[in-house]
């Protein structure tokens, strides 16, 4: 029997090196695209895709065309929190440039489909960085509609930030009381002016006799 021309399926440990590749070739894309992300060496990420195949935490998904390795997809499920909506999460879904227009992705996205509906999800969410525009053009295409943006910060460089800021606050809020105590000096110096001289009719000052 023929194979089919492209085809998705979950992952398995067997397909782990497929994966790596398709990893790094997306995170190179990434770089290319001036979005630099922190990203785990390629061993240790092999480690964590192991870890990620043989556990529940995460689905991946590998899609191929005409039977070699096109693209994957990293899936998550969620319960609903405050500002999270519950559902299936498409964290990550990449195909390769040469692959592309042919429906590598619609089959992933299909599978994951399938996916949602047999854990009795009601949506799919998808995400795709902020300045690749044929991925969000693909999705919505699809009907994804926007929902939330996201930003993203080192740790390192955060904390820095905010000790910048506590420093830039404590600054500003001296300063603040800074003036307001100059302010409330000069308002009581005014209030101790001397009373002015009454005038007489004709201008001069009203002398005692």
């Amino acid at each position: 029997m023929p194979r089919p021309p492209v085809e998705a399926r979950r992952a398995t440990p067997a397909d782990v090196d497929d994966l790596v590749l398709l990893w790094s070739l997306a995170r190179e894309e990434v770089g290319r695209q001036g979005r630099p992300l922190s990203q785990p060496p390629l061993e240790q990420f092999r480690v964590r895709l192991l870890e990620a195949l043989t556990g529940s935490d995460a689905i991946v998904l590998l899609g191929r065309c005409e039977g070699a390795a096109a693209g994957f997809a990293v899936l998550r499920l969620s319960t609903a929190l405050l500002s999270d909506p519950g559902g299936l999460h498409v964290d990550q879904l990449f195909v390769l440039p040469a692959m592309r227009r042919r429906g590598v992705a619609r089959a992933l996205l299909l599978l994951t489909a399938s996916i949602a509906e047999r854990h009795g999800v009601e949506q799919v969410l998808a995400g795709a960085p902020q300045g690749a525009r044929e991925a969000h053009r693909f999705l919505a295409r699809l009907g994804f509609s926007p929902l939330s943006l996201r930003r993203v910060v080192g740790t390192t460089a955060l904390r820095r930030r905010l000790a910048g800021e506590g420093q830039r606050r404590g600054l500003e809020e001296l300063l603040s009381r800074r003036r307001s105590l100059r302010a409330r000096s000069l308002r009581a110096g005014w209030g101790r002016q001397e009373p002015i001289e009454p005038l007489d009719d004709d201008g001069s000052l009203d002398e005692p006799p």
